[in-house]
């Protein structure tokens, strides 16, 4: 962690970081589960501040490995986490998991929140996050046995739809769901977004991500016109963040800019009915930091005061 961002989350009174620990995916060719992406680090973290190991679970893993696979599994993520963690000196009382399950894994999905219970103990909680349909709709998607749920509180809209405005957040697609909050049977933490990227589409269907993308870093670039606010077309063929345009392509950049983020506050606060709650911002890195600053930040957990 940059100092500078540790100075931010000090002048911000932070007290909890969620630290993405690891992606498990499902191989194919090996036909088993695997970790990537296991975090670095390159620098200590901060001893202000409690650390919330998050593990990334794709949904075709638990639609993919077998039931009795599971108690491995389970014993495969501890023991990653406290070669990652526990041996760099950093405790732990929470685990996050992080997986959109649906109506046909979510059995495997519960199981293996059961295992990591019986692994872990009762000194450390479990958590996942919880996507608005599965709040909108418990008695199809079930709800998970963990302690407590965070709430992510964007990538609400469809990718692929044509012209899907922002589907990182769009006040008019949370006002569908957002009531169900109240009534989750859960206790409820929130994360907001804070991030942006870019949505290259190349035909109807096929669509790829630029991350960290900005409204200024296209208009600066000189590659593109803008038909509409965040709406672009290449002037010719052309490569752009390591992505290659045709004429015919089109670039949206979907961002939260700190009102956007502040808006998706208001509109969820009234709905959480736990009596405390976490409220995250996704995501930390210097990109968001320097777009939006102490003060931007500050105005967003206003909200919840």
């Amino acid at each position: 962690m940059l100092q500078k961002d540790s100075l931010l989350l000090s002048d911000l009174h932070t007290q909890r970081l969620y630290l993405h620990a690891f992606d498990v995916v499902w191989e194919k060719t090996l036909k088993q589960a695997l970790p990537v992406a296991q975090v670095q680090f390159q620098t200590a973290i901060p001893s202000f501040l409690e650390v919330v190991p998050v593990v990334y679970i794709t949904s075709e893993t638990m639609s993919n490995i077998p039931s009795k696979e599971l108690p491995t599994l389970a014993k495969n993520i501890n023991d990653l986490l406290q070669l990652r963690l526990t041996q760099k000196g950093i405790s732990w009382k929470e685990l996050q998991l992080d997986c959109d399950w649906t109506e046909g894994n979510q059995r495997v999905f519960f199981t293996l929140i059961q295992e990591l219970k019986n692994r872990l103990g009762k000194d450390i909680s479990i958590s996942c996050t919880i996507r608005l349909h599965q709040v909108k709709y418990p008695e199809k998607t079930g709800i998970p046995p963990v302690d407590r749920g965070m709430l992510m509180y964007y990538n609400m809209g469809n990718l692929t739809e044509v012209g899907m405005r922002n589907s990182i957040y769009d006040p008019d697609i949370a006002a569908r769901y957002v009531a169900s909050v109240a009534d989750y049977p859960l206790p409820l933490d929130v994360a907001l977004p804070i991030f942006s990227w870019g949505v290259h589409r190349k035909n109807v269907n096929e669509i790829s991500l630029i991350n960290h993308l900005t409204l200024n870093d296209v208009r600066r670039s000189g590659l593109f016109r803008e038909q509409a606010t965040g709406l672009f077309m290449p002037m010719q063929g052309c490569f752009f963040r390591g992505d290659y345009f045709q004429e015919s392509d089109e670039l949206r950049v979907e961002e939260i800019d700190p009102e956007l983020c502040k808006r998706a506050a208001e509109q969820v606060k009234p709905f959480l009915k736990t009596p405390e709650f976490t409220v995250a911002l996704y995501h930390l890195d210097s990109v968001n930091t320097k777009r939006y600053g102490l003060s931007s930040f500050e105005a967003v957990y206003s909200v919840f005061d």
